[in-house]
């Protein structure tokens, strides 16, 4: 008897853990992550456990994950060389504008290793920066690119970019996205656990474009690069094995702590202010956490001065009103938005580094200027060309006048010598 209560305590204790980090991974599945535990450094005290564990269901997964099911194709192929060949997909239009001030977000999915990168969207028409920004981030552009029939990356202005940077285009039959299955699938698992993740943390829906951010590199830490694999997307394209011992649960509370030039009074001011994590900083290019207050108008930056509490909620202490978020390939249907309930960043700082800086990656007015320099751009080079086209009709009109003129030049001398002519017969007719 005792040896069985001990056994029971034991199973116990295992699943707990293994529910931790299912919620730290972000609701990924505990047989992926129990299988790539021996490659990540910090998850020692899952190693060895039963990839068949019985564990309670989550509920989060099962109300943010439910599908309706179809046959899937097969990849027949896939390239060896990472950076070689990408596949991407860009979502449908969400209703809820996130605090960077996204309505869409678009995935590329490296052919070889999986691996995953996310950008947000304001509108369709910014694929192109999202691609350059990633060719930006590997240092080249891939030789290889597999899409849709999407307008916004098949127009003139994109193919004269592929062409200008040698990319090959794979594009799949019209009106079938089945021809796309590694971007599709990826659309689809990325809106799942970032909804499974903002309905864990009762996050506002604001928060969706963090969530998702989170998931992509949440995913490519945990998730094996091919089926049945023990070893991550990550690992499979930077060669080496992901640290995940100081990932925290997505909303959880933390403690940020505050640089003394940021205090009104060093001796008695707190030291630390309370938020909720919400991701990596990794696409910011910080190797650092993010800690955003409990409204959103404020996002911190620290990788060693902040503190996580993984079983405490302030979005669920608070509150806040807990709607069903139906996020389905990317598509996140809400209620129209009410006046003053957008808010965006205003400051953020670095708290290792004690430098402050405006949060302009994180606010609108950086995307309302570019929107300005770029529709004042596009009316100069309007007024431009109507000039030319203004110089080029004056020139073809003052050809045509000099050439009506030397014509009249040419043909004014005859007529004069023929009333020369005639006013010499009348005359002679006189004299006669």
């Amino acid at each position: 008897y005792r040896y069985s209560v001990n056994r029971m305590m034991r199973s116990k204790k295992k699943e707990a853990r293994v529910l931790l980090w299912h919620r730290i991974s972000g609701h990924l599945g505990t047989q992926s992550t129990i299988r790539v535990a021996p490659n990540c450094k910090g998850m020692e005290d899952i190693v060895g456990v039963n990839q068949r564990i019985e564990l309670p269901k989550c509920d989060c997964c099962l109300r943010s994950k439910s599908k309706r099911k179809k046959p899937k194709p097969k990849v027949t192929h896939r390239y060896r060389k990472v950076m070689y060949s990408m596949h991407t997909d860009m979502s449908g239009r969400i209703k809820t504008k996130s605090i960077q001030g996204a309505h869409y977000f678009v995935v590329f999915v490296d052919d070889a290793s999986g691996y995953k990168f996310g950008y947000l969207l304001r509108t369709k028409d910014e694929f192109l920066q999202a691609f350059d920004q990633l060719a930006t981030r590997l240092g080249r552009h891939p030789k290889v690119l597999k899409k849709d029939n999407a307008g916004e990356m098949s127009s003139k202005r994109a193919m004269d970019y592929y062409q200008k940077f040698r990319v090959a285009i794979e594009n799949c039959p019209p009106h079938e996205h089945e021809g796309n299955p590694r971007a599709e699938s990826a659309i689809g698992t990325l809106s799942s656990h970032a909804r499974a993740m903002m309905i864990d943390a009762c996050a506002p829906k604001r928060f969706w474009g963090f969530a998702l951010l989170a998931a992509v590199e949440l995913e490519n830490r945990f998730l094996p690069f091919v089926p049945g694999s023990s070893h991550t997307c990550w690992e499979a394209f930077y060669g080496t094995q992901p640290d995940n011992l100081d990932i925290p649960v997505w909303g959880c509370k933390a403690y940020v702590n505050i640089p003394k030039n940021r205090r009104h009074d060093q001796k008695h001011d707190e030291t630390a202010i309370s938020g909720v994590y919400i991701g990596s900083a990794r696409h910011l290019g910080y190797d650092a956490h993010l800690v955003s207050t409990l409204d959103g108008k404020r996002i911190y930056i620290s990788k060693y001065n902040v503190a996580f509490y993984n079983n405490t909620y302030p979005w669920k202490d608070k509150n806040t009103p807990h709607d069903t978020i139906q996020l389905h390939c990317g598509r996140l249907e809400d209620d129209d938005e009410e006046p003053g309930t957008q808010t965006t960043p205003q400051m953020i700082f670095d708290a290792d580094t004690e430098e402050t800086s405006e949060a302009i990656a994180f606010t609108e007015e950086r995307h309302d200027r570019m929107y300005t320099r770029s529709q004042a751009r596009a009316l100069e080079e309007e007024s431009m060309q109507q000039e030319r086209v203004q110089r080029e009709r004056a020139r073809v009109q003052a050809a045509e006048s000099s050439a009506e003129q030397r014509q009249i030049q040419q043909e004014l001398p005859e007529e004069q010598q023929g009333a020369f002519d005639k006013a010499e017969a009348m005359l002679d007719e006189m004299i006669r």
